[in-house]
């Protein structure tokens, strides 16, 4: 039986949870003055901007976790001469389920990193699929009831159109500061609790990879 191993390059750690922590200092760097605005705009269109700030910056989180993890997995299968071209979000998914057991998985927070992948699906195409993900991992990210006076789609259960909904004043998800700075801080527990050295039966991998 021939293993594949995964291995992490010295400091290689630190520097995935340097660039993530990055995002969030980046968000505060650049939040927007609300006060200020406050005096010179509307209320729901001021709400709206600080809305959309906060929902890039989850963007920006989710982008760099699935840059990081795609990276590691393709530097690894390339040097030992491996297929990579078929890897994508299911792929990955599978094959981490294949090389973490459960105890592990649970450390290393993967269950909070789907969470912000459907969030960041949603965020971007309101993608009905990870609404419904999300809805029955984390409820408590949208609107516990139905508006019937909402005719925009956004209402759980329906096609969420996030950035439409904001302009509206009907923000359909219910995200704050905190989610983020926690799903940084998720995220970095992904990486400091990973393994050193991943394995993997080859023809087990190389059925994965198709």
């Amino acid at each position: 039986m021939e293993l594949v191993k995964f291995y992490f390059w010295v400091d290689q750690k630190d520097d995935y949870c340097e660039q993530l922590t990055a995002v969030t200092q980046l968000y505060f760097k650049t939040k927007i003055d609300q006060p200020t605005l406050a005096a010179q705009y509307s209320a729901n269109l001021v709400d709206s901007e600080l809305t959309k700030h906060l929902y890039t910056h989850i963007l920006m989180l989710a982008q760099q976790l699935h840059n990081q993890i795609y990276t590691f997995l393709q530097d690894n299968l390339k040097r030992q001469q491996l297929p990579s071209q078929n890897l994508n979000y299911r792929t990955v998914v599978r094959l981490f389920s294949m090389l973490l057991s459960a105890d592990v998985a649970k450390t290393m927070n993967v269950a909070e990193m789907q969470q912000l992948y459907y969030l960041a699906e949603i965020i971007k195409s309101g993608n009905e699929r990870a609404v419904q993900k999300l809805q029955q991992l984390r409820p408590d990210f949208f609107r516990s009831q139905a508006d019937p006076l909402d005719f925009t789609g956004s209402s759980p259960g329906g096609r969420l159109d996030v950035f439409t909904s904001l302009f509206t004043n009907r923000s359909a998800l219910l995200v704050s500061e905190l989610d983020l700075l926690n799903f940084e801080r998720s995220a970095k527990t992904f990486w400091q609790q990973i393994p050193e050295t991943l394995a993997i039966e080859q023809e087990s991998l190389l059925a994965l990879l198709g």
